[in-house]
């Protein structure tokens, strides 16, 4: 039996990037804003990353939405490559995709996502 929604997620959280005195960033996006959510009838979830807002590097993302299990992968290969949100957005994203989720999540870090 799956979760509904799914859930996926690894390294740091906010509480335990606090406790551990890190100063960090996040972003959180809606599966709403991916329009392939909507097509699929499943535009609720969201997608959140936690950053080093002194290094940029990705301490730890969640998602909680359809297809979560599918769509951390992304997001952790650019944790383990140490790629920062900006690489990230440099990877072009295909439309309509759900995977467009870990660019818009990225493009929030810095204050830009289009479809929020």
């Amino acid at each position: 039996m799956l979760a509904d929604p799914q859930i996926a997620g690894f390294g740091l959280t906010e509480e335990a990037a606090r406790d551990r005195g890190i100063e960090y960033g996040k972003a959180v996006f809606p599966y709403r804003g991916a329009g392939k959510s909507a097509a699929d009838e499943n535009p609720d979830g969201l997608v959140k990353v936690i950053t080093d807002t002194g290094t940029g590097k990705i301490l730890g993302a969640h998602i909680a939405g359809a297809n979560a299990t599918e769509l951390i992968h992304e997001l952790l290969l650019a944790r383990t490559a140490g790629l920062t949100p900006g690489d990230v957005i440099r990877t072009i994203h295909a439309h309509p995709t759900l995977s467009e989720l870990a660019g818009e999540v990225m493009r929030a870090v810095e204050g830009r996502a289009i479809h929020a």
